[in-house]
């Protein structure tokens, strides 16, 4: 009997560190989802702003003269 607890102590120990791994791993790609979409909305704004800019920069020309 010895020996069969010693199989399921090990056993549960190893479902106890794979089930650790598995939320881990989780957790790091929820984050790296919301980083990742934080940057393409940043990158969106930048490109809209710059849009922004250049019009309004060709419309200050176009009144000087």
């Amino acid at each position: 009997m010895l020996q069969l607890s010693k199989i399921i102590k090990s056993r549960d120990e190893w479902r106890e560190k794979a089930k650790k791994t598995t939320k881990e791993n989780w957790e790091m790609r929820k984050v790296h989802k919301y980083y990742q979409e934080r940057v393409a909305n940043l990158v969106e704004e930048n490109k809209a702003l710059k849009k922004e800019l250049e019009e309004s920069s060709l419309n200050s020309q176009d009144k000087k003269k």
